[in-house]
């Protein structure tokens, strides 16, 4: 089976939302995302916590409403559901 791969990423412009939502500069969160067959994702679950509830909430908002995959595949080929994880971080640029 190839895996999924993620081929888009939320925009530098929203992580100002994780700043002001958490009041530091950086951190990182811990998710869990399944990649449906068409690339979209959904059911986003807190792996690791950023240590605020509002922040995870946030990341998984922003994960769902951004991030596109390339869908695993299985040995014929065909797109395949897949659960991923990710630990998607913020930080000035």
């Amino acid at each position: 089976m190839r895996p999924a791969r993620r081929i888009s990423r939320i925009p530098n412009r929203e992580y100002r939302h994780l700043v002001a939502a958490s009041g530091q500069a950086t951190g990182s969160v811990g998710i869990t995302l399944k990649v449906n067959t068409d690339g979209s994702p959904s059911n986003c679950r807190i792996v690791r916590s950023s240590g605020s509830e509002s922040v995870d909430a946030l990341m998984c908002q922003l994960a769902l409403s951004y991030v596109r995959f390339r869908p695993a595949r299985d040995a014929s080929g065909h797109p395949v559901a897949q659960d991923i994880t990710w630990f998607p971080d913020w930080a000035p640029n």
